[in-house]
């Protein structure tokens, strides 16, 4: 893990947390099948093995209807986690004292089209795009 070089400076010794992004889609009534489909982006730090699996490590961070561009959306939870690779202080209740926090994302966990999405791969004239039969930059 690189610290950037102004935290070297400062003589700061941040605590790292990891955290995970995840989306994807969901039908909220299995009655009428992609009539209001939703779609959901959580964060989740990544604990130790013994709290791996609580129920305080996830958030929801976004909410919203499966159809709609959630470009705007990425984008900002992306422009807010690069200011996190930054040193910040975050008051911890149970020490009761402020600490120096750098905060990474480890995955970005989701499924095909929306994988796609986020890598400006769904179309076919960019230059990231999927390709057939043949190799190019």
């Amino acid at each position: 893990m690189v610290i950037h070089e102004t935290h070297k400076s400062k003589n700061i010794d941040p605590y790292v947390l990891f955290v995970t992004l995840w989306s994807d889609d969901f039908e909220v009534n299995h009655t009428r099948k992609n009539r209001n489909s939703t779609w959901i982006k959580t964060i989740s730090l990544v604990g130790s093995k013994s709290t791996n699996t609580s129920r305080f490590h996830t958030q929801l961070i976004a909410l919203g209807n499966k159809g709609t561009n959630h470009d705007k959306v990425n984008a900002r939870i992306d422009k807010d986690l690069e200011s996190l690779k930054s040193v910040n202080y975050f008051y911890v209740r149970q020490l009761k004292k402020t600490l120096p926090m750098v905060i990474y994302p480890l995955a970005v966990l989701a499924d095909r089209p929306e994988r796609c999405a986020l890598n400006s791969t769904l179309g076919f004239s960019g230059k990231a795009t999927r390709r057939w039969l043949y190799s190019s930059l």
